[in-house]
């Protein structure tokens, strides 16, 4: 009987590190609303950064800053009210990096519009990676 309850005992024991390891995993679990925010800032970014950057087209560049603005803010939007918390610094380099280039935009300079987008390209890819969202 002892060897029975100490085997159970064991079981549970076990059963319950395995829990408490996983719970913070699923801390990190990417809300529904969250994902879709990421993809689809990435959707209006990829024209960007596959076709008018590469061009050096400052027009495209350009036209497409409003659309950016209004992705980041839903991006910014989606992980403060559905987390997770640990996606907000990452949402708020998006954002920030998108107002940047809206600055820079303004201005007109190439050179400065061209970094801008890359910084932006830079910052969405951290936040891609940490929802898995790059097969979208």
């Amino acid at each position: 009987m002892k060897k029975t309850s100490l085997s159970l005992l064991t079981l549970v024991l076990v059963l319950l590190a395995t829990i408490l390891h996983a719970e913070p995993q699923a801390d990190k679990a990417v809300p529904p609303a969250t994902f879709d925010a990421v993809v689809a800032f990435h959707e209006i970014f990829e024209p960007v950064w596959h076709q008018a950057y590469p061009a050096k087209d400052i027009p495209g560049i350009t036209e497409s800053v409003p659309k950016l603005q209004q992705a980041a803010k839903n991006l910014v939007e989606a992980v403060n009210a559905n987390g997770p918390a640990h996606l907000k610094p990452s949402a708020d380099g998006v954002s920030e990096s998108v107002e940047h280039l809206a600055a820079v935009a303004a201005k007109g300079d190439q050179a400065d519009i061209l970094s801008a987008v890359e910084q932006a390209h830079n910052k969405m890819h951290v936040i891609i990676e940490q929802t898995d969202a790059h097969d979208h």
